[in-house]
């Protein structure tokens, strides 16, 4: 019989904590988001939060085959079958232009090389008025030199002037000591 730990690690299943995870992020992901696209799935630990908090439908997308399996796999043991993960590139999304309501992607920017380019593809496949939720470590919290895998490192300024610079009009943000949150609309 498959086991919890034999998909994620005990670091990982911690972030599933649901009370802790609704505390990080019930400050802005409160709406009807129509049609959903989670960028950079990973294991699916914000895919099933998402799911627990009646977000539907949703479409995930990761660059990870592995990534996907271990997703697929967890989402079943927590009982969510209905949502797709897409293999693709952040940088080069496999959706048509204006697919989707709401845009999701939630402690991924800061692994990207390119995230200029990740946020003007996130805004190409949203809907006019459409909402985009970002989160990432605070600047110097989880800085590249000690974290395997970020290759980022932002100021709240500059994921502000970032998020504006690539189609986006910021309309919320919450900084807490470890993390920023922004929720921005499509500009049209």
């Amino acid at each position: 019989m498959l086991k919890r730990h034999d998909l994620i690690s005990d670091s990982q299943w911690r972030v599933l904590n649901y009370d802790r995870a609704m505390r990080r992020y019930d400050y802005f992901l409160y709406k009807d988001y129509g049609e959903t696209l989670e960028v950079g799935s990973g294991v699916g630990v914000f895919t099933i939060m998402l799911r627990q908090m009646g977000v539907k439908p949703i479409t995930a997308v990761d660059h990870s085959e592995k990534c996907i399996e271990t997703a697929n796999a967890m989402l079943a043991l927590n009982g969510v079958m209905d949502v797709p993960i897409i293999e693709g590139d952040v940088n080069e999304l496999p959706f048509a232009n204006r697919s989707f309501d709401t845009v999701v992607c939630l402690e991924v920017l800061e692994h990207l090389w390119t995230p200029h380019k990740a946020l003007e593809e996130m805004a190409r496949v949203t809907r006019n008025v459409g909402d985009l939720y970002v989160t990432c470590p605070r600047q110097g919290i989880l800085p590249p030199s000690v974290t395997p895998g970020h290759h980022q490192d932002f100021s709240v300024s500059d994921l502000f002037g970032l998020l504006e610079d690539t189609g986006w009009f910021v309309y919320k943000q919450f900084i807490d000591e470890y993390f920023q949150y922004f929720c921005s609309r499509r500009k049209s």
